[in-house]
């Protein structure tokens, strides 16, 4: 044998060997692309029927899990409990099955493109807003609160049993007899809404659910652009089938909250207009100093006393701006609101225990000792994200998810901020206790305002 053949003949056994590696690689490849393009059909079946039920629970209404209002495409007749309740449920957990399929298939190789994926909630969001809202009545008490203010009436002193008419007539008996506890900004907007309403709640309520729903698609598209990974952002976010359940379906005003939150932590260095925005989502909700106090971490940290000198007295000058146009009676609701505690809530043990002895103390323990538990949690949390992440953006979504686990009171349309927060991080354990919780407080806070919300 010539060395020429010797070499022809070693080199037969090397080159089986790189295409048999080849076949494995190729074969391993169309596994991966069948598992995620499973993992991906059901996600999407899921999801899909989940948001259908959503759709048929608006549709037929107003029932047991909806508000007491008609919107303009809400045109069957009414659902029984009987029937209203379970659809509710099943589409609760069929949302969060979905959106855990459709994780699990982007964790396989999956990448949606995430324009499509707007263009697919954008469809789904003006279906709904067209729609009587869905698990809750708070939309109804934004009407009223907007037209409170609208015909020179203080929501914030008064409530809405004081309209009387058809604006009374649709808020729950729960909240009938509460003023406002919603920042100036939120009364703003209602009350442009209802002037354009004028007598008829029904009208209000289906401009504010247009106004949410698009604010909803704008959080999404910056999201996408802001994010590391545009795909999973879109995911958690825009064609998230349980945020459009709630935040959506169920016309919250947090999504402004949200907006404004993801707006000043993406504009984090400027310390100015990111504190500026940060006193624009307090104007609507009061959870939005959590985003404010992740700042001033943030800024601590750093040893940047300029820069939180800048951030305070940007969000200082909003927030004061808005509650002297309103005074400062707005502020009282609020502060009686934060020794409330839900029977779902931890907090409803102590109040329960302290309470036969003294409600001022069990009331007062409430108040002050869940922000100590929030810290806690915080850190604790912090600890299990990604440590490559941008060290504000785990802050935030730390903080949020602290405050929906520990906070007296709390309803599933609240964990939206962590939402916000949590798409604009990579992959983490705590998806699916994300998911767990949103689900389960779907299911027990879907009854259209029958249960305080």
């Amino acid at each position: 044998m010539n060395v020429e053949t010797y070499r022809d003949a070693g080199s037969a056994p090397v080159a089986w060997r790189a295409a048999a590696r080849r076949r494995r690689s190729r074969a391993a490849a169309v596994r991966t692309r069948m598992a995620w393009t499973a993992a991906a059909r059901i996600g999407m079946a899921a999801s899909t029927t989940a948001l259908l039920m959503t759709v048929l629970l608006g549709t037929a209404a107003p029932n047991a899990n909806t508000a007491a209002v008609r919107g303009p495409l809400s045109v069957l007749a009414p659902l029984p409990p009987v029937l209203s309740y379970p659809a509710a449920w099943l589409s609760t957990v069929l949302a969060g099955l979905g959106l855990g399929a459709l994780l699990l298939a982007y964790a396989r190789g999956w990448r949606p493109d995430p324009g499509r994926l707007l263009m697919l909630s954008a469809g789904a969001v003006a279906l709904l807003v067209n729609l009587t809202p869905v698990g809750s009545s708070d939309t109804a008490s934004y009407a009223a609160y907007g037209r409170l203010f609208a015909t020179g009436t203080d929501p914030y002193e008064h409530s809405p049993a004081s309209l009387g008419g058809p604006y009374a007539s649709v808020v729950a008996s729960d909240w009938l007899h509460t003023p406002s506890v919603y920042g100036p900004f939120a009364t703003f907007a209602q009350a442009a809404a209802a002037r354009l309403g004028a007598d008829d709640p029904a009208t209000t309520i289906w401009l504010l659910m247009v106004a949410g729903g698009a604010m909803f698609l704008l959080v999404g598209g910056l999201l996408v652009r802001i994010a590391a990974e545009p795909s999973r952002a879109a995911l958690l976010w825009a064609a998230n089938p349980l945020l459009i359940q709630q935040l959506v379906g169920g016309g919250h005003i947090d999504v402004f909250v949200v907006a404004a939150a993801v707006a000043a932590v993406f504009l984090a260095r400027r310390c100015l207009p990111s504190g500026m925005l940060v006193g624009v989502g307090c104007g609507f909700k009061a959870n939005a100093a959590l985003v404010g106090a992740g700042l001033v971490w943030e800024r601590l940290r750093r040893r940047d006393h300029a820069g939180l000198v800048r951030l305070t007295a940007g969000a200082g000058a909003v927030v004061a701006a808005a509650y002297l146009t309103v005074g400062r009676e707005a502020l009282g609701p609020l502060f009686e609101a934060t020794s409330l505690a839900g029977a779902d809530s931890p907090w409803s043990l102590v109040t329960s225990a302290l309470g036969v002895m003294d409600r001022e103390l069990a009331a007062a323990v409430t108040r002050f000792g869940w922000p100590f538990a929030l810290v806690v949690v915080a850190v604790l949390l912090l600890r299990k994200l990604p440590e490559d992440a941008p060290h504000v953006v785990r802050t935030q979504f730390a903080l949020a998810l602290a405050w929906v686990l520990v906070a007296p009171w709390i309803m599933p349309w609240y964990t939206a901020l962590a939402w916000g927060f949590h798409a604009q991080l990579p992959a983490t354990r705590l998806t699916r206790w994300l998911i767990a919780y949103t689900v389960v407080m779907g299911c027990l806070h879907n009854s259209g305002g029958h249960t305080a919300g």
